[in-house]
């Protein structure tokens, strides 16, 4: 169980590291926009290092709990229904935790990889057990799929260069299209 000092230092860690990347990060910075001193931040988390995996394991737990919640059977009955149901799900999944995935793509730590990797697959085995269509590597399916909606999420969070939900409309219709050829 995290302490609220715990918290409130995660919380910022995420946000600068996910803005300056791991090396780009200070603790210094991280102390002051969590509103304690380095020493606490020291005292709680001795490293940056231990920092960093402290605030990927926190998120992962989180994500993976938010994720499962939404990757449930509805009884699809058609495929538009599956896709529209799950790329609008990751969507708000992403948007939701916009400054965790980030970290996760840009990230060249292992324990982000993995961590990425296992939502990709969370996703890949919830397309083969519910999907009406079967697809030839869920895995590649479901990586296409989150690859696309964190590009279009990242956008709308730091460039804003098109309408996203218009960009996920018509995903959803180009890759029902791809899916309904013989």
């Amino acid at each position: 169980m995290t302490d609220k000092t715990e918290q409130k230092i995660l919380d910022a860690a995420l946000k600068i590291f996910s803005e300056e990347g791991f090396k780009g990060a200070t603790t210094r910075v991280i102390a002051q926009e969590s509103g304690f001193s380095e020493l606490t931040l020291f005292r709680k988390f001795e490293t940056k290092e231990n920092l960093f995996n402290s605030v990927l394991i926190k998120n992962r737990e989180d994500i993976l709990e938010e994720l499962d919640s939404m990757l449930v059977d509805k009884g699809f009955e058609d495929n538009k229904w599956f896709l529209e149901t799950l790329i609008k799900n990751l969507a708000a999944l992403t948007e939701n935790n916009f400054e965790f995935v980030h970290i996760l793509v840009y990230s060249k730590r292992q324990i982000a990889g993995d961590i990425l990797m296992e939502i990709i697959s969370h996703i890949s085995q919830y397309i083969e057990r519910v999907s009406p269509e079967k697809y030839t590597d869920s895995q590649v399916f479901a990586l296409n799929i989150f690859s696309f909606v964190y590009f279009v999420v990242f956008d709308k969070n730091r460039r804003n260069f098109f309408d996203c939900d218009k960009a996920i409309n018509e995903f959803i219709d180009h890759s029902v299209k791809c899916c309904n050829i013989s």
